[in-house]
Order: C-alpha cells, then structure tokens, then sequence
C-alpha cells in the first residue's frame, strides 16, 4: 500500500522536479556517459539514484532520450 502512495506523490511532484532531484542525487558523474559515441542509432544508460537516463547517439555525441524511475521491486516507468 505504502508503495502504491509513494509512486502517486512522485507522479504529482511533476517530471521537472523529479529530473532535478535525480541529477542532485547521482551526481554530476553519471550523469553523462562515459563510453564513446561512435556509431548513429546506438544508445546506452547511465545510472542514478533511483534509476537511470537513456542517452541515444546522433553520429557525433550523446543525446538526452529518457529518464526512468525505478521502484524497489525494478519495476521501472518513463518520467
């Protein structure tokens, strides 16, 4: 029950503030990938607090795709 509240605070809190905290959260090194970005099309994920950004490579450098919010169970939702 507990976790069913938790999840509808955070949905209200809005996308902005949840972002915001995240990266205040994980800190600024991961918050970027580290790997190279050689090849169109090809994407990777960098970890956060409380789940992970999906970053897309354009050909020449990483792009900001999503971000998800992952509960204890790993279940995990776009933001």
């Amino acid at each position: 029950m507990k976790e069913r509240e938790l999840m509808k605070s955070l949905l209200k809190l809005g996308g902005s503030a949840i972002i915001a905290a995240s990266f205040l959260f994980a800190g600024s090194a991961s918050a970027y990938p580290d790997i190279p970005c050689t090849e169109a099309g090809q994407q990777t994920t960098t970890p956060l607090a409380s789940g992970y950004n999906l970053w897309y490579c354009d050909g020449e450098s990483w792009v900001f795709l999503l971000q998800y919010y992952c509960d204890s169970r790993g279940n995990c939702i776009p933001l």
